[in-house]
């Protein structure tokens, strides 16, 4: 609702509110800002600041809008993500790896959907590899699909599916 605010106007309020508010506002600021597509160096300083923010949206959306300028620099609170002993986090770990495009992340991914010990995180890690590159994600989803029945296989065998038809 916070990025709906039409025009220039609406992106500088949003900057306004960016380096005021609350965290909780503060994050949909930066998610408001992405969805107006405002250019991710812009909003370099303001997001980097935000990666150590307890507020785990807000880290999120930090992630995500600074991943866009500078993947290197969301390394180490990704990290913390992905090493979590909380579900919530490696599921969002996994999330935005699906918006960073690297052979690496491809791998992470895979092993987070063959092998995490959480259902959602697995989950999430399939949904993940389906926005990579077909070529490098189908075998990791093959993998997924084979290692376990039930949820898990079904869920990897529907975004092998999708891979398919995209061509």
């Amino acid at each position: 609702l916070v990025g709906a605010v039409p025009g220039p106007d609406g992106i500088d309020f949003l900057k306004e509110v960016l380096r005021t508010a609350d965290p909780r506002v503060r994050a949909a600021a930066l998610e408001g800002l992405a969805r107006k597509k405002v250019e991710p160096s812009e909003l370099a300083a303001d997001a980097a600041r935000e990666l150590s923010s307890p507020l785990l949206k807000l880290k999120v959306n930090a992630m995500l809008s600074l991943a866009r300028s500078d993947p290197a620099a969301v390394r180490t609170a990704l990290e913390a993500l992905l090493g979590s002993d909380e579900v919530v986090k490696r599921v969002e770990a996994a999330y935005v790896l699906g918006y960073l495009r690297a052979p690496a992340v491809v791998d992470v991914l895979g092993d987070l959907a063959a092998a995490d010990a959480a259902l959602p995180v697995r989950l999430q890690a399939i949904k993940s590899l389906a926005k990579q590159e077909p070529p490098r994600a189908l075998p990791h989803l093959l993998a997924a699909a084979g290692s376990a029945a039930g949820p898990r296989g079904d869920g990897a065998r529907r975004e092998r599916g999708r891979h398919r038809h995209r061509g």
